[in-house]
């Protein structure tokens, strides 16, 4: 099984998601956004993969919508 990397909530931003925490939290609990992976009490993560997997589905939903 290949090495998965995790991006801390830091690292969003560097990836285009400059979502707040709260709507973070939110949009999760909705099954709309990658769930955060507990690290310890007080840190999580992000699996890369699943959040590059997150934003190349709302690409593709942009230019299906804008082809319609």
């Amino acid at each position: 099984m290949a090495a998965r990397k995790l991006l801390s909530p830091d690292q969003l931003p560097g990836k285009g998601i400059t979502l707040k925490n709260d709507q973070l939290k939110n949009l999760e609990g909705l099954g709309l956004f990658p769930r955060r992976v507990p690290i310890s009490d007080r840190t999580h993560g992000y699996v890369e993969e699943e959040i590059d997997a997150y934003l190349e589905s709302r690409i593709s939903g942009r230019d299906e919508a804008s082809a319609s």
